[in-house]
């Protein structure tokens, strides 16, 4: 009935509630192109790369983007280091000005004690007012209170009179505790590329694609100008690509496996991976840079292009 289609009030979910809900448990939607990046796209503007440079990590990027990333992080970590240098500045020149406290303290108290063992002079005792004698005047700068509570034995406490910094007052600048500011730690001066992992300038890749035949090179505003240099396939975003670090030639997965990979020899040379445009031989493994395919913040890179879900209802109570 009506009624018992509308009844919200149980604790678990009728077959009718279950059918209205078109998104519940755990979901699987196929991306569309739309949602994954080109091969060809820088990976911070995501618009088709101009100049391309790559890390060796296989990243993509445009000589703009990626220079202008790494620039303002060397900005950003010499402006960090400067306000280390002077937080440390602060803090030694803190620490010496403690240490002269601690020290002119200690010679107070010294002096204190000191002065407290042997009797004043008699003419002091009979006339305290009296400067004339060269004692007196010695001892006017440094007249001493004798401490009369238990507090006043700590070092730096109010014992000279004629010293007004040293007075508890919560009112005076000089006397209230300083606020607490948070510490700042030491920079890592050490530029890292977008994608999280170090890079540095001179460690950048050109690269070299080899362009689409019939296609105009001067609109850079478009995808699918590019192309596998060995078999003359263009490129697209799921297209496994493979650079040649020393040459930036761009091919093809399948082509490099088919005709990069050594086949056998009598020498490490011979028996080395070559590129498949210009047949430059690659006898370092980082001389192999694999391109990192498709990948955005809606799709990860490389696989089944789906994504699960899985929407949790919490059941209602009456």
């Amino acid at each position: 009935s009506r009624h018992s289609k509308n009844n919200c009030s149980r604790g678990v979910f009728t077959a009718h509630e279950r059918s209205k809900l078109s998104e519940y448990g755990t979901q699987q939607k196929r991306l569309g192109r739309d949602s994954q990046k080109e091969a060809e796209a820088c990976c911070l503007c995501l618009k088709p790369v101009r100049d391309p440079l790559a890390c060796p990590k296989g990243h993509l990027f445009c000589k703009e983007c990626i220079y202008d990333s790494l620039i303002s992080q060397k900005k950003e970590i010499k402006r960090q280091v400067k306000a280390w240098e002077e937080q440390e500045r602060l803090r030694a020149a803190d620490a010496e000005r403690q240490r002269e406290k601690e020290e002119e303290a200690r010679i107070l108290q010294f002096t204190k004690t000191e002065g407290s063992i042997l009797p004043p002079p008699p003419s002091q005792l009979l006339n305290p007012q009296s400067h004339n004698s060269p004692a007196a005047s010695a001892g006017s700068s440094t007249a001493l209170v004798l401490p009369t509570k238990p507090e006043d034995h700590v070092a730096g406490s109010a014992t000279l009179v004629s010293d007004p910094k040293q007075l508890r007052a919560y009112w005076l600048p000089s006397l209230t505790p300083d606020a607490n500011v948070s510490a700042i730690e030491k920079p890592n001066e050490e530029t890292k590329c977008p994608m999280g992992h170090v890079l540095r300038l001179k460690q950048l890749i050109k690269v070299d694609f080899t362009p689409m035949k019939g296609v105009d090179q001067t609109d850079d505003t478009k995808f699918g100008r590019f192309m596998c240099g060995s078999c003359l396939k263009g490129i697209n975003s799921v297209s496994a690509l493979v650079l040649s670090r020393p040459c930036g030639h761009v091919v093809c997965k399948g082509c490099f496996d088919k005709f990069g990979k050594s086949k056998g020899g009598e020498t490490p040379m011979d028996r080395a991976p070559q590129c498949c445009v210009c047949s430059m031989k690659l006898v370092s493994d980082k001389d192999v840079v694999h391109v990192q395919g498709s990948g955005t913040s809606f799709a990860a890179g490389g696989g089944d292009a789906k994504v699960a879900t899985k929407e949790t209802v919490v059941p209602r109570f009456g």
